[in-house]
């Protein structure tokens, strides 16, 4: 059972209206095609106020209401202020002790730099619980939402989540899934209090796909390697290779971390992903029949 959790971006106040906006954003389209277990979407915070919090804590009864330890991953996407709502999530659940398997975010902003919000948080690290990380950003030159800033920029410990990082031509709106369609000429003026943005309306509608083809292929890689993993029987961490290593030549061990992977190893040793085929076969009684799933704390023998 996979859990998916989705907060998406601000909107407008009323719940139609709102549902109307974002029918299509990528938070939306991630939650509609969710069939790996327990899911639910919120609605973006408003404009003023500290509703990110309050929709934080919405997800975070949900996600500990579903929680099954050892059965159990969780998934947890925003956009926007939703983003940095899913990192407050994520916070909370290392604290029950529940780790987040992947983190999607998409132009993730605290807002914490505009007047009015009164926030008492700003820019909360990704928490070292939280093994992967999604991260769609708008590239600055698109002059888009400038006063916004950017939040989940840190990582509480790099050797423990693998981040996935890419930057778009879009909008702030396009990076969530709902770029401008108003009828523009030249480059998009969002208004105040950033005005005039280096995007034009195609421009906008291109990154806006190009983001969701990204994000969405490597949700797909993240979600099969965890969907491996839970269906395979529990490894002994201190399970010990009986597998030698080549004769005349001193035993390299290699412990795995979260994040490796056999290629990964293999240009770490020899300078060369290719030969992660030698780690796989001097192994195999250990890793099992899928070279693409290691796990954390296995020993392996590197020849």
């Amino acid at each position: 059972m996979i859990i998916f959790g989705g907060i998406d971006g601000t909107g407008e106040w009323g719940n139609d209206d709102y549902a109307k906006s974002f029918e299509f954003s990528n938070v939306t389209q991630l939650y509609k095609g969710w069939n790996e277990g327990p899911r639910h979407y919120v609605r973006g915070p408003w404009w003023v106020g500290d509703w990110t919090r309050v929709y934080a804590n919405e997800m975070f009864k949900f996600v500990m209401s579903k929680w099954k330890a050892g059965e159990t991953a969780v998934f947890l996407a925003g956009y926007s202020r939703g983003g940095a709502a899913v990192i407050e999530v994520a916070k909370w659940l290392k604290a029950e002790k529940i780790p987040v398997e992947c983190l999607i975010l998409f132009d993730p902003v605290d807002r914490s730099r505009t007047v009015g919000n009164n926030l008492d948080w700003s820019n909360t690290p990704i928490v070292d619980t939280v093994k992967n990380v999604i991260y769609a950003k708008r590239d600055p030159a698109t002059k888009s939402r400038e006063s916004f800033g950017n939040c989940g920029t840190v990582l509480q410990n790099p050797g423990k989540t693998t981040k996935f990082f890419k930057t778009f031509f879009a909008t702030h709106g396009g990076m969530g899934g709902t770029p401008w369609l108003e009828p523009e000429i030249g480059f998009i003026n969002e208004g105040i209090p950033d005005f005039k943005t280096h995007v034009t309306r195609d421009m906008d509608v291109l990154g806006c796909v190009e983001v969701r083809e990204w994000a969405f292929d490597v949700v797909r890689y993240v979600l099969w390697e965890c969907k491996q993993r839970l269906s395979q029987p529990a490894v002994n961490p201190i399970q010990t290779p009986v597998t030698t290593p080549i004769p005349g030549r001193p035993a390299r061990i290699h412990i795995v971390k979260p994040g490796d992977w056999l290629s990964k190893i293999s240009q770490t040793y020899y300078g060369d992903i290719n030969k992660w085929t030698i780690i796989y076969k001097a192994n195999k009684s250990v890793i099992g029949s899928n070279p693409n799933l290691i796990m954390p704390g296995m020993q392996l023998v590197i020849p």
